[in-house]
């Protein structure tokens, strides 16, 4: 299952980061500027890669890449303005970043546990 959601959300991310470059804000919605463009295309590439030559440690780097958005929700939250002062962030997109958070940390220790339970690591 973490195999197939790094394929999934990798392919969504990697598509998203390239659609920031483009279009500003994306779906009208979302802010973007070229780093948040390029920490959504990087996650996406980091897991397709993770999904292709990595796949035992696909529920780590879901655990991890749910950390650092988790991360981001909080500075995007509490931080008015740009993350970082670099990052163009709004209230949309905290709340996204706050779904993947969600979804990349529950995939991520689900995924863990099945391995676990299956004998791996």
């Amino acid at each position: 299952m973490a195999k197939t959601a790094c394929w999934v959300f990798g392919a969504i991310l990697a598509v998203v980061g390239l659609w920031g470059f483009v279009q500003n804000p994306v779906l009208d919605i979302f802010a973007s500027n070229t780093i948040h463009s390029l920490v959504h295309l990087i996650s996406g590439l980091v897991l397709l890669a993770t999904a292709m030559w990595w796949a035992e440690s696909a529920g780590l780097i879901l655990i991890v890449l749910g950390a650092v958005y988790a991360v981001i929700v909080v500075l995007g939250f509490t931080v008015s303005g740009d993350i970082l002062g670099v990052i163009d962030n709004t209230t949309e997109d905290n709340w996204l970043h706050a779904a993947i958070a969600i979804v990349f940390l529950v995939l991520g220790f689900t995924g863990r546990s099945e391995r676990q339970s299956q004998g791996g690591m």
